[in-house]
């Protein structure tokens, strides 16, 4: 396998989102820290109300990937395994798309609609895959927690 093609595959984003339980509006949540020197990964760390439902987030890519298919992890500091069969939605959207936009966006979608699909294991890391929508740069992320 050639360096750029070594490249392209390490291109696939891994989201190691940190997440702990305080008092936090719902919001989208950016995807946008540096992980460990390493440019190919971004993160999140947020904290989050323990009765939110819902957790909104976004990540814009600098250009338009080229491959079509991306790979992403959540990583739930805090996670109770009756969480397991919760869902992780995905949907590309406009670059220039508001929160508000973002928030609509994905809870129309549903999981045969979902860009994404991928699994929870039991110590709370969830992770998935995404084909790319080829003309746009914007990617939302839904995870639900609840029955």
């Amino acid at each position: 396998m050639t360096n750029q093609k070594l490249a392209s595959i390490s291109l696939f984003l891994i989201f190691s989102l940190l997440i702990t339980f305080s008092t936090a509006d719902s919001t989208v949540h950016e995807i946008n820290g540096a992980v460990s020197d390493d440019t190919n990964y971004k993160k999140a760390e947020i904290s989050i109300a323990s009765d939110d439902q819902k957790y909104y987030f976004k990540y814009s890519f600098t250009t338009t990937p080229a491959s079509r298919i991306g790979a992403f992890r959540f990583d739930f500091d805090q996670f109770d395994t009756a969480s397991i069969n919760n869902e992780v939605l995905c949907t590309f959207v406009e670059e220039s798309a508001t929160d508000s936009q973002i928030i609509t966006a994905l809870d129309s979608i549903t999981k045969d609609t979902s860009a994404c699909i991928g699994t929870f294991k039991e110590n709370g890391i969830f992770d998935g895959i995404f084909k790319y929508a080829q003309s746009k740069k914007k990617i939302g992320h839904f995870a639900e927690n609840g029955e």
